[in-house]
């Protein structure tokens, strides 16, 4: 699904072009956009950690919408921004993310360090919970 609402919308009839079809591209606008759809998933596992409680680790199906808020000038064809760019991004991380471990890097109860493997190509690491 998605929607676009304009509550602060300074368009008016008067700022369109003579032929009255596209938008000039000198019209700002401020909007919210929620974008969802159904391949927007990925699974990955999680657990829970605050001081004498650590849950153990198990895994969810998360589902994924994006929400934009923002102001930009409106395009010569009456867009503000290409809804295919936005899926793209999305589905690119809820690729990256599927079937991963979710760390909770910023814990207060546990040390979490990534230590740097050597290795020939490229950068790597191990993940160490201390």
């Amino acid at each position: 699904m998605n929607e676009l609402s304009s509550p602060n919308d300074n368009n008016n009839n008067d700022d369109k072009k003579d032929d009255g079809n596209s938008y000039s591209s000198s019209i700002k606008t401020n909007f919210e956009i929620r974008v969802a759809k159904e391949t927007f998933k990925f699974n990955a596992a999680h657990f829970v950690a605050f001081p004498g409680f650590r849950e153990r680790l198990h895994g969810h199906n998360y589902t994924v919408a994006v929400r934009l808020l923002g102001s930009n000038m409106i395009g010569s064809d009456g867009y503000v921004l290409d809804f295919g760019d936005v899926k793209k991004v999305t589905k690119k991380i809820c690729t990256d993310l599927n079937e991963n471990f979710l760390c909770p890097m910023y814990s207060n109860v546990m040390d979490i360090q990534i230590v740097p493997e050597k290795k020939e190509e490229g950068e790597g690491g191990k993940v160490v919970v201390v």
